[in-house]
C-alpha cells in the first residue's frame, strides 16, 4: 500500500518565501512499505519489482520500508534502477528484517550541487538522505518502526 504522497510542489511567486531550493521548481515522492521486497518466491517477487517500477514512474523519490534482502539482491536492485535513479540503502545485520530505501531519479538529481549523502540514524530501520543545491539542501527521512524498541540491536 502506498503510504504516502505529497503531489507537486510548486514555487512560491516571492522567492524569499520559498520552500524548495532554487533549482528544484517541483517535488513529486512516495512511499511504499513493501512488507519484504526481496521475496523468495519468483511471482511474488516480479510482481513487487513490477510495482516498484510502477511508482517510480510517478515519483521523484520513493522511499522504501522493510526491504529486507542482501547485498546481492541490493545490488541487482540497483543495476536494475541505475538508467533511471539511484539507490541509497539502509540495512539491519540479518537479512530478514527492516532495510529502508531511498530511489532518486537521476533527472531530479541533474541540478544537485554533490552527490546525496545517506546518513544511517538506526541500521535498516531509520535513515536520512539530503540533496544539496547550490542555496539549500532538501531532506528525506525514512523510517520502518515496526516490532522493535530502541535496544533492539537489529
Amino acid at each position: 500500500t502506498l503510504t504516502r504522497t505529497v503531489g507537486v510542489a510548486l514555487p512560491e511567486a516571492d522567492s524569499r518565501m520559498r520552500m524548495m531550493p532554487g533549482e528544484v521548481s517541483s517535488l513529486k515522492w512516495g512511499s511504499w512499505n513493501t512488507r519484504g521486497l526481496f521475496v523468495r518466491s519468483p511471482e511474488l517477487l516480479a510482481k513487487k519489482m513490477r510495482r516498484v517500477h510502477k511508482l517510480l514512474s510517478k515519483f521523484d523519490v520513493l522511499l522504501l520500508q522493510e526491504t529486507h534482502g542482501n547485498e546481492v539482491e541490493r545490488g541487482r536492485l540497483s543495476d536494475d534502477l541505475s538508467h533511471s535513479h539511484l539507490l541509497f540503502y539502509s540495512t539491519t545485520s540479518r537479512t530478514g528484517l527492516g532495510g529502508v530505501a531511498f530511489c532518486v531519479s537521476r533527472t531530479f538529481l541533474e541540478r544537485s550541487s554533490v552527490t546525496p549523502l545517506l546518513s544511517t540514524i538506526l541500521p535498516g530501520r531509520a535513515a536520512s538522505l539530503s540533496i544539496s543545491y547550490n542555496d539549500s539542501s532538501l531532506y528525506f527521512t525514512n523510517v520502518h518502526q515496526h516490532n522493535f524498541t530502541a535496544s533492539d540491536p537489529s
